[in-house]
This record gives C-alpha cells, sequence and structure tokens, in this order.
C-alpha cells in the first residue's frame, strides 16, 4: 500500500495557485487571440482596414505567449517552493505581471484610444474575391 508522505498544505497552496493563476491569464488569452483573429479577418478592402496588420499580430501572438511562459514559471517555482508563503509569493508577483496591463488600463480612464479598443469588433461574411467567394 502507497502511502503519502508530503506536506498536504503546500500541495494544496500549489495547486490552487496554478488554478487561479490560469482563471487569471484566460481572459488576456482570449485578447491575444482575438487580436490575431481581427488581423487575419480585416484585410485591404474592408472598412476598417489595418495600416500596420504585422504588429497587430505581433502583439497578439505575444500576448499569448508571455501568458502562457508565466503560468509556465509559476508552475516551476511552485513546485521548487519549499513552504507556503514562498508559494504565496511566487503566485502574487507572477499574477501581477499578468495583471500589468489592466492596471495600466484603469490609470488612463480618460485615455481616448481605451474607448475605442473598449468596444467588440464585428467581423461580417466575407464576400471578396481573396478567399475564394464573390
Amino acid at each position: 500500500m502507497t502511502r503519502y508522505e508530503g506536506n498536504f498544505s503546500l500541495d494544496v497552496c500549489q495547486f490552487f495557485t496554478t488554478l487561479i493563476l490560469h482563471f487569471a491569464s484566460v481572459f488576456s488569452v482570449r485578447n491575444g487571440m482575438q487580436m490575431l483573429k481581427g488581423v487575419i479577418y480585416i484585410h485591404d478592402d474592408h472598412e476598417l482596414k489595418l495600416t500596420h496588420p504585422e504588429a497587430g499580430f505581433f502583439l497578439g501572438f505575444m500576448t499569448i505567449i508571455v501568458n502562457f511562459a508565466c503560468q509556465f514559471s509559476n508552475m516551476i517555482g511552485a513546485l521548487t517552493a519549499k513552504t507556503v508563503p514562498d508559494v504565496l509569493s511566487k503566485f502574487v508577483a507572477f499574477k501581477l505581471l499578468i495583471n500589468v496591463q489592466d492596471y495600466y488600463k484603469r490609470s488612463r480612464a480618460n485615455f481616448k484610444v481605451a474607448k475605442a479598443v473598449g468596444n467588440p469588433m464585428i467581423i461580417r461574411e466575407d464576400n471578396s474575391k481573396r478567399y475564394g467567394k464573390g
């Protein structure tokens, strides 16, 4: 019979900090995916033509990669920690790192770009010849 001899409170702390950080980063990853989707679907003959679609694609891609890297680093940090305060301190550091853009956005409440970007983008059916329709 196998007997568990680990630190139960440390394991629970590791599990929940990893889970909470994952849930916190889902929104940011979704924003990155929406940026990628917007860049891919908005093309030259669209009314919202982008002047630099490569920059938008790069920002969306990097948003996703940074969030995955933070989650992975948090898991490694939590698994190597030996005490509950160590796990919690690393969790708080990564949580702040993931939410930097939210804190900046809130500090610029009267910033005109935030109002323009905050509205959801509506992608209509594409009838152009570029993708074989029309």
